[in-house]
């Protein structure tokens, strides 16, 4: 095999991946080198015999630079689904300990959810796969399901169906504690993108109507704006951070408290925006359940019309179904 024999090869691939400085600096440009080295990566690893074995142990005397990048990548609120589910796989091929991932609890839910989206929605039936890479493919599934079990305590072993079983016990508290806590959680928002292609790509609903029916109430108010911050208000504080932090000289004779008062007006302001963050993904999320459950599954639409209705009642609106409170939301979204 060529590539095997070209000596460094994998070390220059993992050269830009594992670059801090570009990261940071040049963070859009970076990911799509990132997403194509680890697509690599992994092609190269699934190799047959002799040639994997090889690759798998260049990448393996690289590791503490593989940890720091993946640690960085989970962390990076701005890196995409895509190359924190390969980061992961990567992890999950190399056979890491991935304890230092549980060491921060949003991590954990990122963690958490994306080795869901691989047991559920695995790369092997992908069009265009070897069939090394399907088998490959297989593979980090099992291992996503061992991982699962470990971090849910999921009490199942032995068939994929009592593993679904137990997954589906679970998943109503993974929802609600994901989504509700997503409200001081940088990474929720990601979290409710991940449920949303799960609802939709992932045929078996049943796994997540539980969990979903039970959550909706708080789902409602979010995208309502209950309690939430409007785009104006957004808006405006973001003009007066921008203008606290960059005042020449604010503040210096005062003991630093202009800038005291700029910077906690700019973590209110990155509350907020990640607030409105969540909220779009929570109606992302909704119209999925519309375009997927609603009226295609009587008893789920009947069930998410009565809470909708209710939680309208409790807030002086006037009672809408869900899918007309959603698309409403949607609508007044996209002209903000």
């Amino acid at each position: 095999m060529v590539i095997s024999s070209t000596e460094g090869l994998v070390l220059k691939t993992m050269a830009h991946l594992t670059s801090g400085q570009l990261h940071r600096d040049h963070h859009h440009e970076w990911c799509s080198i990132a997403v194509e080295s680890l697509k690599l990566m992994s092609r190269l690893m699934a190799a047959p015999g002799e040639s994997g074995t090889k690759l798998h142990h260049q990448i393996s005397s690289n590791m503490a630079a593989v940890i720091s990048t993946s640690e960085s990548v989970i962390e990076c609120p701005s890196c995409n689904l895509l190359l924190k589910r390969q980061t992961i796989q990567v992890l999950l091929d190399m056979s890491v300990d991935t304890s230092f991932i549980a060491a921060s609890e949003s991590r954990k839910v990122i963690f958490t959810w994306i080795l869901l989206h691989i047991f559920l929605l695995p790369d092997r039936g992908r069009c265009g796969y070897t069939h090394h890479l399907a088998k490959k493919g297989s593979y980090i599934r099992k291992l996503a399901g061992e991982k699962l079990q470990s971090v849910l305590s999921l009490q199942s072993e032995g068939s994929e169906t009592r593993m679904l079983q137990s997954l589906g016990e679970v998943a109503g508290d993974l929802i609600s504690r994901t989504i509700v806590d997503a409200i001081d959680n940088s990474h929720g928002s990601y979290a409710v993108h991940i449920m949303a292609d799960l609802c939709h790509r992932y045929t078996e609903r049943g796994v997540f109507l539980q969990g979903l029916t039970n959550v909706l109430p708080k789902v409602l108010e979010e995208i309502i704006g209950c309690g939430g911050s409007t785009s104006e208000e957004i808006q405006v504080l973001r003009e007066e951070n921008k203008d606290q932090v960059w005042a020449p000289g604010a503040d210096i004779g005062k003991g630093g408290r202009g800038q005291e008062s700029a910077s906690s007006q700019q973590q209110n302001g990155t509350e907020q925006l990640e607030d409105s963050k969540l909220q779009e993904a929570l109606i992302s999320l909704c119209m999925v359940i519309i375009e997927n459950w609603i009226g295609k599954d009587q008893d789920v639409t009947r069930r998410f019309d009565n809470i909708t209705s209710r939680i309208c009642s409790e807030h002086g609106m006037p009672v809408k179904t869900f899918a007309t409170l959603v698309i409403e939301a949607r609508d007044k979204l996209l002209k903000e």
